[in-house]
């Protein structure tokens, strides 16, 4: 794979949607586990 993404501008923007993807997952994980904590 290259490490420059100048050329290929779809790539980077699948790298970021990916990582914004896993950091909502993790905020909604962390929220739910929050909730729950807060229950008890």
């Amino acid at each position: 794979m290259q490490c420059k993404g100048h050329g290929e501008p779809g790539a980077y923007w699948v790298f970021v949607g990916a990582v914004v993807m896993i950091g909502i997952g993790i905020l909604s994980g962390v929220k739910a586990t929050r909730q729950k904590d807060s229950a008890n």
